[in-house]
């Protein structure tokens, strides 16, 4: 049996307090800690595709340098707790905002902003670009990704996008799930499902409407290609599983 943890949506650094996230990864030892991307925030980068040369220039590897530093920090931190474990950094939309810094101005950024190298060397990290039709990282019948924005009803949106795969996804930081039946009594059920946050950050394209986020993570087990996830919500720092709470 193989475990494993999905986080996503930290957006360092007004991250909640992870230390009971951190303290259930240490009773689990899971075997996978898959990273849903958006870890951090990139606070002053939004609206990068306007950025003239001078503002890249003047603030955007400064950013960079901070980001980096964040990104090692929150790795190091799950390496230090599970040493053994594998580590997937699925790329978040925000992580992936130097990549369009890069596609504006090729020649000026060449080699630039790459967090595989200048934030996760030496980490043993598998890192899965955003943006494409295999960003995913696939556990048995089950697929983790970061996502992009859907409407309201999101997780009927990527259930009916993925199966026959169970979905797991991040980004829009609220709670929702969606089974999907099927007519064959025989087959299970497959079904979408997102945790939320661990953030207190309400997301770019929800300003100027209700706050709109939840703060949770998702474990999950897999054996015999079967996965299971488990959504763990909290609520004023607290969540509970099993009898432990943490």
């Amino acid at each position: 049996m193989l475990k494993g943890m999905f986080i996503s949506d930290l957006h360092e650094p007004y991250t909640i307090n992870l230390n009971g996230v951190h303290a259930y990864m240490k009773d689990l030892q899971p075997d996978i800690v898959i990273l849903g991307g958006d870890i951090i925030d990139a606070t002053g980068t939004h609206g990068i595709d306007g950025f003239t040369p001078d503002r890249i220039e003047r603030d955007l590897f400064k950013f960079y340098k901070r980001d980096c530093a964040l990104i090692h920090s929150v790795v190091l931190k799950v390496r230090g707790i599970v040493p053994k474990a594998k580590i997937v950094f699925l790329e978040g939309n925000h992580e992936e905002r130097y990549q369009r810094a890069i596609a504006r101005y090729p020649e000026l950024l060449k080699g630039k902003f790459d967090f595989t190298k200048d934030a996760l060397a030496g980490l043993n990290v598998k890192w899965v670009p955003y943006g494409n039709y295999d960003s995913f990282y696939r556990v048995g019948d089950a697929l983790f990704t970061h996502g992009t924005i859907y409407p309201e009803q999101h997780a009927k949106k990527y259930a009916y996008f993925y199966s026959p795969d169970k979905v797991v996804y991040g980004h829009v930081h609220d709670y929702q799930t969606f089974t999907m039946h099927r007519g064959d009594p025989s087959k299970p059920a497959k079904y979408a499902l997102t945790a939320g946050c661990l953030c207190q950050l309400t997301p770019d394209y929800k300003k100027g409407a209700p706050h709109k986020w939840a703060n949770g993570f998702v474990s999950f087990v897999s054996r015999n290609g079967v996965t299971i996830p488990t959504a763990h919500m909290i609520e004023k720092g607290h969540f509970n599983v099993g009898a432990k709470e943490y």
